[in-house]
């Protein structure tokens, strides 16, 4: 019996002892694989911080990159990152606070509201057929390598590839930023012909920042594809190399003389996007007049629409890039709208009311609807009869006109009070020419 005893008792010892030995394997792996994550993050932490001039982020937008990609300019210093955008003015930073952390991977995470880069990830309401989904913009990201020169990162919710490279000392964000706002400005056509050795090979359309590729093979098949692209501060880049017709291509400069990108990729120097006008386009000067303005008015007793007629004036504004429809209650911002040679007209603040604010809100009189939405409004439709003022598309029901509506803040949950005018099926006939 005492035999038996002593060795049940070794026995539990032994694995007593191989479990002591199993806790002190596993404690070890644990200590080294957290003072490895620790070392990472402190690695990433500074190299962040030690670009002088900060950091060029091509960040890439949508699901599997569907709306293209922008430029950010991001500078850290441990706590805070100062940003700009190509998508705000060239001389706008906004600053929040950031950390570089350990998840199962070394996260650099924006962690405070910046609206130049958690836009993209907010709900976007009246904007989106799902009032809670996103324009597919990360604001949290694994990084996938860094040094000092280059730092790739991957979307944690997305997973688009990020890239960021550090931005040279000789020029300043201003600078670096105006040039691509340059480029985007001089390259503003919708559509574009894919020259290869100057032979016509296809059809490229842009939408926001991607293009829709119509190409044919050598045996005439017909191949479609979507290349997501990011301005760049002397032309532009597909977000992955592009093989056509055995010629790979992805940097391209803008050449304004010809109106067209020019690829300098090695092999592929011979292949051009030209720029295309769309059919009756109009430059600038064009519109300024004056005008005579037939619409539907809303008449407030009767609540039916009644046909009307005003004369406004269609006026250059100091920036060049739009105008002032003036001869209604309140003056109008209107847009050129470079791409179509056209004017677009948005939702805008008007004026400043007792016990209010006047908006120019859009209307959908269908469904009786007003709206302030920024990227819903009017483009112009240009007939032998005039030019129309018709629904841009982005609203799921139809916009017909607009109306001056009085909102009791400037919020966008703002309570709509009333409205002093209201304006639909619109069309404008020139009559006079006014430089």
């Amino acid at each position: 019996m005492k035999k038996k005893i002593t060795k049940y008792l070794l026995l539990a010892l032994a694995c007593l002892g191989l479990q002591s030995c199993l806790f002190q394997e596993e404690n070890y792996f644990d200590d080294s694989s957290a003072n490895r994550a620790t070392a990472d993050v402190n690695r990433c932490g500074e190299l962040l911080k030690a670009a002088p001039n900060g950091w060029v982020m091509e960040y890439y937008v949508g699901k599997d990159y569907s709306l293209g990609g922008i430029t950010l300019l991001c500078r850290f210093d441990g706590q805070r990152v100062t940003m700009a955008s190509q998508m705000a003015e060239a001389d706008e930073t906004v600053s929040s606070l950031y950390s570089v952390k350990s998840e199962q991977a070394t996260m650099l995470s924006f962690d405070t509201y910046n609206y130049l880069v958690h836009y993209f990830g907010q709900p976007q309401g009246s904007m989106s057929d799902d009032p809670n989904g996103t324009l597919g913009g990360d604001y949290e990201f694994i990084i996938s390598s860094a040094s000092a020169e280059r730092i790739e990162l991957k979307g944690k919710k997305y997973g688009n590839r990020i890239v960021m490279k550090a931005l040279t000392e000789d020029q300043t964000w201003k600078q670096y930023l105006t040039k691509i706002k340059k480029v985007e400005d001089d390259a503003f056509f919708y559509e574009y012909d894919l020259l290869m050795d100057g032979l016509y090979t296809g059809q490229m359309l842009r939408s926001n920042y991607t293009f829709i590729v119509t190409y044919y093979d050598e045996i005439g098949k017909v191949h479609q594809k979507t290349v997501p692209f990011m301005f760049t501060a002397d032309g532009m880049r597909f977000h992955e190399p592009v093989t056509i017709d055995g010629q790979t291509m992805q940097n391209f400069v803008w050449k304004n003389e010809v109106i067209s990108f020019v690829c300098t990729d090695e092999g592929a120097t011979g292949v051009k996007l030209a720029g295309v006008y769309t059919a009756g386009y109009q430059s600038y000067d064009y519109y300024p007049g004056t005008y005579q303005m037939d619409f539907y008015r809303l008449n407030d007793e009767t609540k039916q629409l009644e046909v009307a007629s005003q004369e406004v004036r269609l006026l250059k504004n100091e920036d060049g890039k739009s105008y002032w429809l003036k001869g209604l209650e309140y003056d109008i911002l209107v847009m050129f709208d470079k791409p179509r040679g056209g004017l677009s007209v948005s939702p805008q603040l008007l004026k400043k009311v007792q016990g209010g604010y006047v908006y120019l809100a859009m209307w959908d009189v269908m469904n009786d609807y007003v709206l302030r939405s920024e990227s819903i409004g009017l483009i112009s439709y240009a007939t032998t009869n005039g030019i129309y003022l018709v629904d841009n598309g982005v609203w799921m029901g139809e916009i017909s006109g607009f109306i001056f509506g009085v909102y009791n803040s400037q919020e966008e949950d703002a309570a709509f009070i009333g409205y002093t005018d209201a304006f639909a099926s619109i069309r404008l006939v020139k009559k006079t020419i006014e430089e």
